[in-house]
């Protein structure tokens, strides 16, 4: 298990600064992670899609990816055509009022493929 700590306090949960898109893409805002995060996500992130500033505040990265459907909070010009390059079709949803509680569109979701270790 590798762990990433979060140093930033705009960034308050890593669903905020990481959407997984495939085995070797993923949205993501590496400056909200220590120095070990930021390594540990270069090992494993072949083709990163890094978020500016001002993207990171628009909480892109809190997505859901279906598929090749990727449903979204925002999505800048810059960001959109990389996503398409990348054979993704992107669907934005106003979630601003959920915004104004600090979540986007993965914290509306209940993910049911996801398999829990442990018992």
């Amino acid at each position: 298990m590798r762990s990433v700590e979060l140093v930033d306090e705009r960034y308050y949960h890593l669903d905020i600064t990481f959407c997984p898109l495939d085995d070797r893409r993923a949205i993501v805002v590496p400056d909200a992670w220590d120095d070990y995060g930021r390594r540990v996500m270069k090992e494993l992130i072949t083709e990163p899609l890094v978020l500016d500033a001002d993207e990171a505040a628009t909480f892109a990265a809190n997505s859901v990816v279906i598929g090749n459907h990727i449903v979204m909070p925002a999505c800048s010009a810059r960001v959109g055509r990389q996503l398409e390059a990348w054979g993704y079709d992107v669907a934005v949803a106003d979630v601003g009022e959920f915004l104004k509680a600090g979540g986007g569109v993965r914290c509306l979701t209940l993910a049911l493929d996801v398999e829990l270790g442990g018992a």
